[in-house]
């Protein structure tokens, strides 16, 4: 496969990459040389990928693995589609100049292509968000950047200040998608509101709706957007999901009391 030319200064400094979870961070450059010369590569069946990269690690499993292929999903660096009953992946930023061999050799003579031509309309709605989230100028980043991870880190003068200072006053987030984001406030007050609901399953639900029947459209009022999801799945009439809070707060209190609730 391709060599793989990697930015390290702009990897360790990225958003997207400081936005995912610690047990994901660091494998990014280690994934990175899956894909072929025009920066993507086949996910149909993960355990391919997985054998092919974690051959000498042998405290990964391909369970980790799956699980990190989401979270750089979902957090802009991966951008994965479906054609032909096949599943790929593509780095996003990897075609960026000095990342790829040139485009003549980005054929089958000089190495093999793992995967068809990346969809450039459904690439670009899954990166829009993301670069409006994580980049403060737009301009100077496309004419500065130096992000060969294509993360919209950009590295001009000032404007890596100003991401980091960005990226520290922004609200904590409960959940992050392609199509909305949960912030950790918005997350409490339905948490409070829909108690006997699975939140983070629900939102994971809600993303793959969005992508399955609103052809990636990106919602403009998430909270609106989970209370109205929200309503939809009914309080257990029975057990502590369907107790009011003063009822729950009521309940705790006999229970560490050592009282046993019954039905």
């Amino acid at each position: 496969m391709p060599k793989r030319v990697l930015d390290f200064d702009a990897m360790w400094a990225s958003d997207k990459i400081a936005a995912c979870a610690e047990w994901a961070q660091g494998e990014y450059p280690w994934i990175y040389g899956l894909a072929d010369a025009n920066g993507s590569f086949e996910l149909t069946n993960p355990r391919v990928a997985f054998s092919r990269t974690y051959a000498i690690r042998r405290n990964m499993s391909l369970e980790r693995f799956a699980q990190i292929i989401d979270e750089f999903h979902d957090k802009g660096l991966l951008f994965i589609w479906t054609q032909d009953g096949k599943r790929y992946g593509h780095w996003t930023g990897s075609d960026k100049p000095g990342r790829l061999p040139r485009e003549s050799r980005r054929t089958p003579r000089y190495g093999p292509i793992f995967a068809p031509p990346v969809p450039k309309d459904q690439l670009k709605a899954y990166i829009t968000p993301y670069v409006s989230q994580c980049d403060t100028n737009p301009v100077a980043v496309r004419q500065d950047s130096v992000d060969g991870l294509g993360l919209g880190l950009g590295l001009g003068k000032g404007v890596g200040e100003k991401n980091a200072a960005t990226a520290r006053a922004a609200q904590p987030v409960a959940f992050h998608s392609s199509f909305f984001v949960v912030t950790q406030d918005q997350d409490l007050k339905l948490a409070d509101t829909y108690p006997w609901i699975d939140r983070q399953q629900e939102y994971k639900k809600m993303a793959l709706w969005i992508e399955a029947n609103r052809t990636g459209r990106k919602v403009r009022n998430t909270l609106a957007f989970c209370q109205n999801w929200f309503n939809k799945i009914p309080c257990p009439k029975n057990g502590k999901g369907g107790l009011t809070n003063a009822e729950r707060r009521t309940l705790n209190n006999l229970e560490a009391s050592g009282l046993k609730f019954v039905q």
